[in-house]
């Protein structure tokens, strides 16, 4: 499931699933290292035990940002 890191308030993580379902809170220490407020995220739950893997997609938040900046511009660009 991809999810976007979208605050971080007394060691909770806010994270965003892109399926809109409801936000899912999670402790700080569970993000991988580096992670920063706008990454896109990617968690998996292995099916043999309930542990759950969490990594930064690094090109996907990257993307992201792009295409936000571009439709901003377009934006700005419009005449009223």
């Amino acid at each position: 499931m991809k999810v976007v890191f979208e605050s971080l308030e007394n060691n909770l993580a806010k994270l965003v699933p892109d399926s809109k379902s409801d936000e899912i809170i999670v402790r700080k220490e569970m993000l991988p290292k580096g992670c920063k407020i706008g990454d896109v995220l990617e968690i998996e739950q292995s099916d043999k035990d309930a542990e759950v893997s969490v990594k930064i997609l690094r090109s996907e938040t990257k993307k992201r940002f792009q295409a936000n900046k571009e439709k901003r511009q377009r934006l700005l660009k419009r005449k009223h």
